[in-house]
């Protein structure tokens, strides 16, 4: 009878858990309820606006693949902007609902996602149904996920997905499962399509961590091999924006200057201190959204898991070591990883707090689940009951009330002009969104990195149009659209069509006769004497290229999948 019950119970699970990430899902639309569709927001919310209104328009409105961006810094690429947020399966709801409405209907969604990530991790390590809520409500309620959405900081939102990565990877890890490698590695890749290079790269090395210490626990080199297939499927899944962007990083690097020095006290601020304000100050001169990354008394079970299960050793390792990575320049591990590519053009080692969390998640589990398995006539189940919804209710007051703090700073746009033009500077000098959506580009604009150009503002020197003849002539534009722009001109002699955006070598000609090239960085086309029509069209060849090799990684992936268990 007890184990029809047991069966019973079991098979309810996946509905409990979907019942469960539901309820916090909930819990997070409702602090922003009725607000969805307002342009509202304080920080970098501005900046991924304008992403998203670029893409949904140039779809929209154009019916193009949204490839490059007029309205940034004289024109840059779009697909190829290492944190353009498009490739999401959730950009339906941006498709949908429009990018303001859409953009924030991903936050209850990340919430689902991260909760139920958290319980699955815990029940792929053999965690009781009890035991494994820790990791769920810590990662899914910490503050880290609220101080990044308030802030507008979407794409490291993408951070949700780690726990799911994590479980297929333990998974892969069993000499049966090898082919879970493929989901971990697709999951990942979502994360570099979704979040870009700091939560692909800082979710990477908490894997390798865990890795690392599993290979000494196990006494097999089978994680290493399970690591480079994740690596190899992520890279493949995510080739349609790697090979773009990577293209665009080179040409474009970034090389942060400033340090950043987190001792122990500032890091025991941001992962106990109740007030996690993201627009506090912190100890270490960046606003509290950099910083926290609550765990409360959720640490309570997660010493229990550190003295007392092995099972934890493999977490206890990688917390530790995530734990110095944060220190950042107070430490010593920072300043050695940060020589290496690719964490050379990252900044914020603080941001490593938020697999920290997961980690403490799951170290609380373990601690739980010894605590439930004490023979003392329940007294230990009802302590870890106890003790779990005590830290449960506490980080859910820490955390969730601080998303009603995104309802804030509502814009209003006016207008848009009947031509695009390019100005020097938006709204407050770091509004792009507002320029955009009165259909302008900003030269002087805010990115990932400096991006230096030679376009004219309107009312700056040397402006001469957003077109222009070097030489005799007349040009006429014909039809303005983000990928594709055409022109009638008309010329007595050869000369040059200047257009004021960015040169990039994805603009190709594709109707009329001339030659696409570089004027003091400046697109621009060098054309023979007469009359005709010329079309200038962004191609996007690096991202063709990439969309084909992340079909091919799939069908390896559904192979790999198929092929009997090893």
């Amino acid at each position: 009878m007890l184990s029809d019950r047991l069966a019973g119970i079991r098979r309810m699970e996946p509905i409990l858990v979907a019942l469960g990430a539901l309820g916090i899902a909930l819990m997070g639309a409702w602090q922003i309820r009725g607000h969805f569709g307002e342009i509202l927001g304080m920080g970098d919310w501005d900046f991924f606006y304008e992403l998203q209104w670029v893409s949904y328009r140039t779809i929209h409105d154009f019916h193009q693949l949204p490839l490059w961006n007029p309205y940034q810094c004289g024109g840059m690429p779009l697909l190829g902007n290492p944190q353009s947020h498009t490739l999401t399966p959730w950009f339906i709801l941006t498709l949908i609902f429009g990018p303001f409405a859409g953009l924030k209907l991903e936050l209850p969604i990340f919430m689902a996602i991260a909760w139920s990530g958290g319980y699955v991790l815990a029940r792929t390590l053999k965690m009781t149904p009890l035991a494994a809520l820790a990791p769920a409500f810590l990662f899914a309620c910490s503050s880290w996920f609220f101080e990044k959405a308030v802030f507008g900081q979407i794409s490291m939102l993408a951070f949700v997905y780690m726990p799911w990565i994590f479980a297929a990877a333990w998974k892969a890890m069993e000499r049966e499962n090898f082919r879970y490698s493929a989901i971990a590695g697709a999951i990942l890749g979502l994360v570099f399509l979704e979040g870009g290079p700091y939560p692909f790269t800082i979710t990477l090395t908490a894997l390798a961590l865990v890795i690392a210490a599993t290979v000494v626990t196990s006494r097999s080199g089978r994680p290493i091999a399970v690591l480079l297939a994740i690596v190899l499927f992520a890279v493949g899944f995510s080739a349609a924006k790697l090979f773009p962007a990577a293209v665009v990083a080179a040409q474009h690097p970034r090389f942060p200057s400033d340090t950043q020095f987190n001792t122990l006290d500032v890091l025991r601020t941001a992962l106990f201190s109740p007030n996690q304000g993201p627009l506090q100050g912190s100890p270490n001169g960046w606003g509290f959204w950099e910083l926290g990354a609550y765990i409360g008394p959720f640490f309570i079970p997660a010493i229990v898991g550190v003295f007392y299960t092995r099972r934890a050793a493999v977490w206890i390792f990688a917390a530790i070591m995530l734990l110095w990575l944060a220190r950042g320049d107070a430490g010593w591990l920072w300043p050695i990883v940060h020589r290496l590519p690719i964490f050379d053009s990252l900044r914020m080692p603080s941001r490593f707090l938020i697999p920290l969390v997961l980690m403490v998640g799951v170290v609380a589990g373990f601690g739980l689940q010894w605590l439930c398995a004490l023979d003392w006539h329940l007294a230990g189940l009802a302590a870890a009951l106890v003790i779990l919804v005590g830290s449960t209710v506490n980080t859910m007051l820490v955390g969730i009330p601080l998303m009603g703090q995104l309802i804030n700073f509502l814009q209003h746009p006016g207008p848009p002009s009947a031509a695009f033009t390019q100005i020097g500077f938006g709204p407050d000098n770091n509004k792009q969104l507002i320029a955009a959506l009165e259909n302008h580009g900003v030269v002087h604009c805010y990115a990932y990195t400096k991006w230096p150009t030679t376009v004219a503002a309107y009312d700056e020197p040397g402006y001469r149009g957003e077109q222009y003849l070097l030489g005799r002539g007349s040009v006429m534009l014909q039809r303005w659209s983000p990928n594709a722009l055409t022109y009638r001109v008309d010329l007595p002699a050869p000369g040059v069509l200047v257009i004021n955006q960015n040169y990039d070598s994805s603009w190709r000609l594709r109707l009329g006769a001339g030659k696409v090239f570089a004027h003091d960085g400046r697109l621009a086309v060098q054309l023979a004497a007469g009359t005709q029509e010329i079309k200038l069209w962004y191609m996007g060849l690096r991202a063709t290229i990439g969309f084909l090799v992340s079909i091919a990684t799939l069908a390896v992936a559904i192979l790999v999948w198929r092929a009997r268990p090893s």
